[in-house]
């Protein structure tokens, strides 16, 4: 109910007994937040990935409009091969394949955590951390959006439990804290 439909053929849909939203073909949504994403936040994201193609299927944005201008927006991208991410005029990684990650996320349900701390982000699939840049210069709006790209009925994208925090503890107290 909280999120708006922007573009393209979504789903709700039931896998071993929880709710996904099941997308078919290059669909968008964005989730509506009630006020500015915080300068210290945790966005946590259940997927699961298509079965093949194993480049970014995922992207997501600080914004309520999806931005192919990468300039403009930066745009945190995953898939089964792992995490990248690009644009906004700051510090960026590389999506990167890696075959032994895309075999264990084909198809199989894997949760995408990003964590923010003002300008610096880190991303996780699952407990693996693909990103860690303390410039990333994330867009801190009122809304995320989710750009899927399903490629129809065997190739399908799924997203499930969406969770969006404001953090307490900032990185660098983390780091001095726990090494």
């Amino acid at each position: 109910k909280r999120l708006v439909f922007k573009l393209g053929n979504m789903e709700v849909a039931e896998l071993d007994g929880k709710r996904f939203l099941r997308a078919t073909a290059h669909s968008v949504f964005a989730i509506p937040l009630p006020e500015v994403l915080p300068a210290k936040f945790t966005i946590e994201i259940d997927v699961i990935n298509r079965t093949a193609l194993d480049a970014a299927a995922f992207q997501l944005q600080g914004t309520l409009v999806f931005s192919g201008n990468t300039l403009a927006a930066t745009t945190i991208s995953w898939g089964s091969g792992g995490v990248a991410l690009t644009g906004g005029n700051g510090g960026q990684t590389p999506y990167g394949y890696n075959s032994v990650l895309a075999t264990r996320y084909r198809g199989k349900p894997a949760q995408l955590r990003i964590l923010g701390d003002g300008e610096y982000i880190k991303a996780y699939l699952d407990e693996k951390r693909f990103v860690n840049i303390p410039n990333a210069k994330f867009s801190r709006t009122t809304a995320l959006v989710i750009d899927l790209d399903a490629r129809g009925d065997e190739n399908p994208l799924y997203v499930g439990r969406i969770r969006i925090a404001e953090s307490g503890k900032s990185i660098y107290d983390e780091i001095a804290a726990k090494g």
